[in-house]
């Protein structure tokens, strides 16, 4: 009754513009499992409904496919770090951090969530560059705590790299996508 209504509305939202998490894991927390239980079955359900809202952004030709393949490939590595992080952390400081991120992260998503400046898009060396840091570490963050990290991406995807809104969102769901089952696997393997 608590977690249903709630992991649907956290994927609607994560579908959109990302920051579902901010919905999911505080969701999860509050039917009284595990802090790292809420993590790992957070990533199996983002993973899910990210899995669909991928494949409707490539079939519609909005994804930047080596931008996002190369964040991807350096999501997969961020994310596992993080989730490995976020396994040697006592279950209790995981519960503060997230009452303090996810109000936090909140504001940053509602304030620059759909930011406007969009630059020149970057090319080459350069794209690559901004596609591998953010791969790495907003993955890394994903696996570690996770909510907001599509906004996150779409920010820098969209100031940075100067994609389009939409191909910013496209190209944030592959690399989500990527670090969910990065993530998903280390806390599967973990119990």
């Amino acid at each position: 009754l608590i977690v249903c209504p709630l992991i649907f509305l956290a994927s609607f939202v994560d579908s959109i513009a990302g920051g579902g998490g901010l919905i999911s894991i505080p969701a999860y927390l509050l039917t009284g499992i595990p802090a790292h239980m809420a993590f790992g079955s957070n990533k199996l359900s983002a993973g899910a409904g990210t899995a669909f809202a991928t494949t409707r952004f490539y079939r519609h030709g909005k994804i930047h496919l080596r931008g996002a393949l190369i964040s991807a490939a350096f999501a997969l590595a961020g994310a596992a770090l993080g989730a490995r992080i976020n396994l040697l952390i006592d279950a209790n400081i995981l519960k503060r951090i997230v009452l303090f991120l996810v109000p936090a992260v909140a504001v940053f998503v509602l304030v620059n969530g759909r930011t406007k400046k969009q630059r020149s898009p970057l090319t080459g060396r350069s794209l690559d560059i901004v596609c591998v840091l953010a791969g790495f570490f907003i993955g890394l963050y994903d696996g570690l705590i996770g909510p907001g990290t599509g906004s996150f991406l779409i920010v820098v995807y969209t100031a940075v790299a100067g994609y389009d809104y939409v191909t910013a969102s496209g190209n944030a769901k592959v690399v989500n996508l990527a670090s969910n089952l990065a993530s998903l696997s280390v806390f599967l393997i973990s119990g």
